[in-house]
């Protein structure tokens, strides 16, 4: 596992102080990207794909030979729009998490946002201040949205990830 942050390492910190199980699952810092590593002082930001590759790179500099992994074999979890036009770009899954906001601002594109098409076609979502009626009749969203390709999906919560339905083993 690898953990890649375009913000900075400290920013980082700052933003899950309160998520301490994070330094927990993430323990080996080998694995670790973050926008001011100096290894992504020359890399482009999201939506180019650059930190996901540095993140798998420094996987498999510390896997055996018979065990790299390639691209296809990554899952990668996202909150932001550029980040899963990213992880498309890296030839990875994604499982994008919205924060529910950003997921009102997005009704309506959340396809071409799993598909990576918002930031290539220049139709990043606005917040307009107007999405939200206020009348308590909101549309029940569903609990997860898959891409065309069945390639990314959007959940409205890690609750419940069906962890199994990618491969992993996860335990409590």
């Amino acid at each position: 596992m690898a953990l890649a942050s375009s913000a900075g390492h400290h920013l980082f910190s700052l933003k899950t102080s309160h998520i301490p199980a994070l330094s927990t699952a993430f323990a080996d810092k080998a694995t670790h990207v973050f926008g001011d590593d100096p290894e992504m002082s020359d890399c482009q930001k999201k939506p180019c794909p650059d930190i996901f590759l540095l993140a798998l790179k420094r996987i498999n500099a510390t896997a055996a030979a018979e065990s790299m992994l390639k691209p296809e074999e990554c899952l990668v979890f996202e909150d932001s729009i550029a980040g899963v036009e990213a992880a498309r770009r890296a030839g990875m899954r994604v499982v994008w998490v919205p924060h529910p906001g950003l997921a009102r601002v997005c009704r309506g594109r959340e396809a071409d946002v799993l598909m990576g098409r918002t930031e290539q076609d220049g139709k990043v979502p606005e917040f307009c201040g107007d999405e939200e009626s206020g009348d308590g009749n909101e549309v029940s969203r569903p609990k997860e949205i898959l891409s065309e390709d069945e390639w990314a999906e959007m959940r409205t919560s890690l609750e419940d990830f069906p962890y199994g339905r990618y491969g992993v083993n996860a335990v409590s």
